[in-house]
């Protein structure tokens, strides 16, 4: 393990983190604006029925489920002292395809029928990113 393996899987899980609480700020904001709205024209606020709330939440949850998938591999090379140049790129190139993952969904939300070709431009190298880093741990755990 090495000090500088750490410390770029530290400065990469506090930009990640930043932007994971940054989805709830907006999931907030996004909610209190629609109360306020909803009680404007004397309606009972209904998240699930405001497309606008359901990008918000989905914002949220895409970046928790996929976290667990990204820093598991992440601290997995740093701890080991593994985390090559090349993995460390790949995870900021990760961190900045969900930062742009961020700005489709609030641009072009998604859609319940899953249909959501706008998001694949962030959704596929976003996998490509896992993959490698998933790839890299695992051959070198096993």
């Amino acid at each position: 393990m090495t000090s500088h393996d750490i410390q770029n899987a530290a400065r990469i899980t506090v930009v990640f983190s930043t932007l994971y609480m940054l989805t709830l700020v907006n999931q907030i904001l996004t909610k209190k604006r629609l109360f306020q709205q909803f009680k404007a024209q004397g309606k009972t606020f209904n998240r699930y029925a405001a497309p606008e709330m359901l990008n918000a939440d989905r914002l949220v949850a895409n970046l928790l489920e996929w976290s667990l998938v990204f820093l598991s591999p992440l601290w997995s090379l740093a701890a080991t002292g593994h985390l090559s140049e090349a993995a460390t790129k790949i995870a900021w190139t990760y961190v900045g395809v969900r930062g742009f993952y961020c700005i489709l969904v609030t641009t072009f939300g998604v859609t319940q029928n899953g249909y959501n070709l706008p998001l694949w431009a962030a959704t596929l190298p976003g996998y490509f990113c896992l993959l490698y880093l998933a790839a890299q741990a695992f051959v070198l755990l096993f």
